[in-house]
């Protein structure tokens, strides 16, 4: 069994790697911080620090804000929202609005927690001189993640793939990106923990579509 995911393993990198037209070496670290608004509604507010071009440049700088209200044990609905500046050369910035709802479903099996989202946002960017002029970008997203729980473990592994679907305008509704993910969270209390994981992301049927490695740090904090 262990050789069979192995080599699942390999063909997956394999076929990451293959189809990549260009590289780089990226580093993201955010903090988040969450909490419960009322019963049975929950927030969260990350910010975030992307750095691309071999971990040189500032490429984005992100806040996140959730609100997400459980239905039942297994069923979650909620909203989010992002503000991003997004950074292409020192010169030329813009800022960026996303608006998302989303709904997530949770199980366990034994020691390992399964969930899967789907999340359908809007984007819009607030610079005004590209070709097409400022029209909202579309797409759904779909994300299935695992993690093994064991009570008498601080540290929790964990991975996941994200599926990133375009949707409008049409010139791009043929684009996609998946996200590979593996990492592990360490719970140094009961409400602050730290984060240390890997992503492997691919870019398929753009312009010179890129292939990324991302080495992501995080901390969290939960008030409640």
């Amino acid at each position: 069994m262990i050789r069979k995911i192995g080599c699942l393993t390999a063909l997956i990198l394999i076929s990451y790697y293959s189809f990549s037209q260009e590289k780089d070496f990226q580093t993201w670290a955010n903090a988040e911080l969450s909490g419960e608004l009322f019963n049975k509604i929950d927030f969260e507010v990350v910010p975030e620090v992307r750095i691309s071009n071999n971990s040189t440049f500032v490429k984005a700088i992100i806040t996140d804000f959730d609100i997400s209200y459980k239905v039942a044990d297994f069923l979650r609905f909620g909203v989010q929202y992002r503000v991003q500046q997004k950074n292409y050369i020192e010169d030329l910035s813009y800022m960026v609005n996303r608006f998302g709802i989303y709904a997530r479903t949770d199980f366990k099996v034994d020691k390992f927690r399964f969930n899967y989202r789907f999340i359908y946002q809007q984007e819009y960017e607030g610079y005004n001189h590209r070709e097409y002029g400022n029209i909202p970008f579309l797409e759904h997203r779909h994300r299935i993640a695992v993690s093994y729980y064991k009570k008498s473990w601080t540290l929790r592994p964990a991975v996941s793939y994200e599926l990133f679907l375009q949707v409008k305008p049409n010139f791009l509704a043929e684009e996609f990106t998946s996200r590979l993910s593996a990492g592990l969270n360490y719970d140094v209390t009961k409400k602050f923990g730290v984060y240390l994981g890997y992503k492997l992301q691919k870019e398929y049927f753009e312009n010179d579509p890129q292939t990324s490695h991302i080495l992501a740090v995080g901390v969290s904090y939960k008030l409640n």
